[in-house]
């Protein structure tokens, strides 16, 4: 069972695991349902694996969750609709919705001011890989485009893909670097060219990451590599809010991985991890504040890695060759 705190008993106001064979959605409705050894035929096959037995995890904000025993993923049994999908990405930009520190960071670039991309994006990607003159970089889910910015300035021939078109259009004309409107699996983006791609708390949106992961691959070039982030779901990981904030929540978040999980994705779409670790820092996590005593023990404990942080990091190269998935 995934440690994701709408999941965990840690924090009980979204689906607890109770016996085998029950489960218990407190958020929607406290009455216990059973619930089947392993998900009925309607589920979608793993998102990560494709694999097709799986098992059941959970109700989380009213969707129904499964696990696949193969990879480990835990995620949505169902998928919202594109339309369903465009009009949740481009209503989350309008002013006073989820995305509002986005729509913030819009009016630093207009001030000609950065966006701080915080220490791991510069940790994991910026201070790690300097570019050679013309290398190509494409983020894929670049919002307003404060990391494409902060990209261009290292030296970077930096565009971006994002499926809002809300976001692009009040962006584009701001920071002038090339953007894409759509999916990355519906564009027409040229191949083996992009010596870097990266999307940050991207692929927990995503209905395929295994045909998300394998359309990166066939962008990058053979020397390429693949920088991105996902919420960590592990059971380190700590909370501290009794309830997510529903840009952390099915419909939005539809997939859930923990270190283990994620390498096996990755590792099953053609790339061998060369970094992939969990945030040591728990600066900054919702409901800190409110706990300051319990937040101490807990960074504590990420220190010296009893505790893990809210988000897993990773770079992932192209494997040289790739066979059939375990």
């Amino acid at each position: 069972m995934s440690g994701f705190p709408g999941l965990s008993r840690r924090c009980g106001t979204f689906s607890v695991r109770r016996p085998p064979g029950h489960v218990r959605d407190v958020r929607t409705n406290p009455v216990e349902e059973s619930m089947a050894d392993h998900a009925s035929s309607d589920a979608r096959p793993c998102p990560a694996c494709e694999a097709s037995a799986l098992a059941e995890a959970g109700v989380l904000n009213q969707w129904r969750l499964v696990r696949c025993p193969r990879c480990g993923l835990v995620y949505t049994a169902r998928l919202p609709g594109l339309d369903e999908l465009r009009k949740i990405y481009n209503d989350v930009y309008e002013p006073g919705k989820l995305y509002k520190m986005h729509l913030d960071q819009l009016e630093q670039l207009k001030r000609g001011e950065g966006v701080n991309q915080g220490f791991y994006r510069r940790k994991v990607f910026l201070n790690r890989f300097r570019p050679k003159p013309g290398d190509r970089l494409l983020e894929i889910g670049c919002g307003i485009g404060g990391f494409l910015v902060a990209a261009k300035h290292r030296g970077w021939v930096p565009e971006g893909v994002d499926i809002s078109e809300t976001a692009l259009n009040a962006s584009a004309t701001v920071h002038g670097i090339p953007v894409h409107q759509g999916t990355l699996e519906e564009l027409d983006l040229p191949r083996g060219v992009y010596a870097a791609a990266v999307c940050w708390e991207v692929l927990e949106h995503l209905p395929s990451p295994s045909s998300f992961l394998r359309r990166v691959r066939e962008l990058l070039r053979p020397d390429g590599i693949f920088a991105c982030s996902v919420p960590n779901a592990g059971r380190k990981a700590p909370c501290f809010c009794d309830t997510p904030g529903p840009a952390s929540l099915p419909p939005i978040h539809v997939n859930f991985w923990d270190c283990a999980s994620f390498a096996a994705c990755a590792r099953a779409n053609g790339f061998e991890p060369i970094y992939l670790k969990p945030k040591r820092l728990l600066f900054g996590m919702a409901g800190a504040r409110q706990h300051p005593f319990r937040w101490a023990l807990n960074q504590a404990g990420a220190l010296v890695g009893l505790r893990e942080g809210p988000n897993i990091f990773a770079v992932l190269a192209p494997a040289r060759a790739v066979g059939p998935s375990a």
